[in-house]
């Protein structure tokens, strides 16, 4: 008998303290609370669907700008190499000139300073040239 008086005693006293807990407490309604929930992960979603969208127009922006840059880069690149083929093409036509010419008698010596060019200039003029 007295365990049983204990066990309901004790429970009325944990149901009181529980009672008195929740009345206590002042927390929003659960709809209330899921509708502020809701409403800014909507908010949120937007502000993250803008942002990818602002990401990928400047991401095409780029490679536009990028595809506009390598294109007038071959371009030039196309226009020099056929600038130095004509330039080469030329020089060679006076170098077989002159030495078909120069082979033809003189003295050797002359015959091999007109094979060597005299006028390039080294980036380095303080360094001797040991080759």
């Amino acid at each position: 008998i007295f365990l049983n008086n204990f066990i309901y005693f004790m429970s009325d006293i944990e149901s009181d303290y529980i009672n008195i807990k929740m009345d206590d407490l002042t927390l929003p309604e659960p709809d209330e609370q899921e509708n502020q929930l809701t409403a800014f992960n909507e908010e949120w979603q937007k502000k993250l669907e803008k942002k990818e969208q602002e990401e990928k127009d400047l991401e095409a922006t780029v490679k536009q700008k990028a595809e506009e840059d390598l294109a007038n880069w071959l371009k030039q690149r196309e226009v020099k190499i056929t600038a130095k083929k004509e330039s080469n093409r030329a020089e060679e036509a006076l170098v077989v000139e002159a030495v078909s010419a120069g082979i033809e008698g003189g003295e050797p010596w002359e015959r091999v300073m007109k094979l060597i060019d005299t006028t390039e200039t080294s980036s380095d003029s303080d360094k001797a040239d040991v080759a």
